[in-house]
């Protein structure tokens, strides 16, 4: 009997300790984002959006967030995973990417929603990252 209090006292405790660390992991990668350029990609001043546009959702699937996991429109940061959603601008034709070379773990990304008339990338598809750059092609049946 005091055996198996041990035991559940030490598995507790063990597990307490994991979930700290876990949790220090996702705060400490959370508030060491870079700024500026790197390489040909730079930086987006904002990520804002004009109501109306043609725009495309990304949901994290597996983590809260990947803040070095970032889209790319054009070869332009337009978003960064600081929670589970990104949406973007796009215009018919732009260049999309979404770059993992950060995190060598396998990332899933999934394309939540695209605003009505985009056939490309199409709402429910789900990427893969494993610390790449993953090219989704062109916007295609935005308009404009």
């Amino acid at each position: 009997m005091r055996r198996d209090k041990l035991l559940e006292v030490l598995f507790t405790r063990a597990l307490f300790t994991l979930f700290v660390i876990f949790l220090s992991f996702q705060i400490l990668t959370g508030f060491k984002e870079t700024k500026g350029e790197t390489g040909s990609l730079t930086q987006s001043k904002t990520s804002e959006w004009t109501p109306g546009s043609p725009v495309i959702t990304f949901y994290l699937k597996d983590y809260s967030l990947l803040p070095r996991v970032r889209v790319l429109v054009n070869n332009e940061v337009k978003g960064s995973f600081n929670n589970r959603y990104v949406t973007v601008e796009v215009r018919q034709g732009d260049s999309i990417h979404l770059d993992g070379t950060f995190y060598n773990s396998p990332v899933n990304i999934e394309v939540l929603n695209v605003t009505r008339g985009i056939t490309h990338p199409r709402g429910g598809e789900i990427f893969r990252l494993n610390g790449n750059i993953l090219s989704l092609g062109k916007v295609a049946g935005a308009g404009q």
